[in-house]
């Protein structure tokens, strides 16, 4: 028995030495039928070879390679906007606007106060009468901390005496908006609804009816009751991340798998001008071993 099993060993060993364990260099080319194109018209890419993967970078943001590694949008400049309307009463000073870099994200009175807010209402054109005024974009740079996530508050105070200072107005906010000018255009920070607005009160409030949020408008008012008591009414968003983000990799979009037959063609649209550099990754894999090849073609997009 023994002659058969060494014989039966040594072919087995014999058979995987010789099986083959490393790829083919893929076989693989691209052209374009033109490499100008407007916006809105396909590119069409015609391919030569028969790679088991083919994968494409179209150079736009989030799907260019020269950031397959990771991609850091660097700090720009922070502009905020929003609408105003204000009705009824007559009393002055009453609403204000803030920012902060270091409140603690605790949304009670006590924590509130303990922050640093800068009261930015100046730089703003706040409503006078029931027409909704824009308030017009103004930076926020000078006041945004690279790494510190930034808080903004609509602040309103009922005043006493009444008799002597004037019953309390509403004032209603809309369409807010924080955005930063970055190296990949202008990003939203924040909007009316995803600001996720939190309402904070100081003395006795009666909240049921009176100061809310919906979707649509921040509405701060006055008691309809108690109405011979000093209130203050925060509104303030949840954190907003200003400062430089790291936005991971681009990813790539997939285009030809093993499991497809071979592909002669692959379009792209661009949707903006520009200059992009396309960029189709082949490759030819097993558990073994992987070889890829970059092609890259320079497309220019007009108007």
């Amino acid at each position: 028995m023994k002659p058969i099993y060494y014989l039966l060993l040594g072919c087995l060993l014999s058979a995987t030495a010789c099986q083959k364990t490393d790829v083919d260099d893929p076989a693989f080319d691209v052209t374009a039928e033109s490499l100008t194109v407007k916006t809105g018209e396909a590119v069409k890419f015609k391919f030569n070879g028969d790679p088991g993967l083919i994968s494409f970078y179209s150079g736009e943001v989030g799907n260019d390679y020269a950031f397959k590694d990771g991609r850091i949008v660097e700090a720009g400049e922070v502009f905020m906007s929003f609408n105003t309307n204000t009705q009824y009463g007559s009393q002055a000073n009453q609403f204000s606007v803030w920012a902060s870099t270091d409140f603690n994200g605790k949304y009670n009175i006590g924590d509130v106060k303990a922050a640093t807010w800068v009261d930015i209402t100046n730089r703003f054109t706040i409503a006078t009468g029931t027409t909704y005024i824009n308030s017009g974009s103004k930076s926020l740079n000078d006041i945004v901390v690279d790494g510190k996530p930034l808080f903004i508050a609509f602040k309103y105070v009922m005043n006493q005496p009444v008799a002597t200072l004037g019953a309390g107005r509403t004032w209603r906010v809309q369409s807010f908006s924080l955005k930063s000018n970055t190296s990949i255009g202008t990003q939203t920070l924040a909007d009316q609804v995803s600001a996720g607005w939190l309402l904070v009160y100081e003395g006795p409030k009666e909240e049921t009816g009176r100061s809310s949020i919906t979707s649509t408008t921040i509405t701060l008012r006055a008691n309809a009751v108690n109405t011979t008591a000093y209130t203050e009414d925060w509104c303030i968003s949840q954190p907003v991340q200003p400062g430089s983000v790291d936005m991971g990799p681009d990813r790539s979009v997939p285009v030809k798998g093993y499991a497809n037959s071979r592909l002669e063609e692959y379009t792209h649209t661009y949707t903006q001008p520009g200059t992009y550099k396309a960029t189709f990754v082949a490759a030819n894999s097993n558990i073994h071993d992987k070889k890829q090849v970059l092609k890259e073609l320079e497309i220019t997009v007009t108007p």
